[in-house]
């Protein structure tokens, strides 16, 4: 389907539509968009209270938001090095 100047799938796009709502609204995200763990699995993982919030970190990939959990993040991180490379963040990792 048509979305800004390029096409995505419906299932890039559902994820999207998820991100907004998470960025909206707090509310915590389904899953990880990349490796699909769910959010109550990774709380589970960490050994989370009940009260206490799994954190997930966002990044917008060609326009599209994007939830990951550290993990995924981290190698999404490396691999977008071109973006991420000349800022503080992207320096303290070493990745300019």
């Amino acid at each position: 389907m048509p979305f800004a100047r390029t096409r995505i799938c419906q299932s890039c796009y559902r994820g999207h539509l998820d991100g907004l709502n998470v960025l909206s609204t707090g509310a915590h995200p389904k899953e990880c968009s990349e490796c699909h763990t769910s959010y109550q699995a990774l709380r589970d993982r960490a050994g989370l209270q009940p009260e206490d919030v799994a954190t997930m970190d966002c990044h917008n990939e060609d326009g599209i938001y994007r939830f990951m959990c550290r993990k995924c993040s981290r190698a999404y991180v490396r691999k977008r090095a071109e973006l991420y490379g000349p800022t503080e963040f992207g320096h303290k990792l070493g990745l300019s």
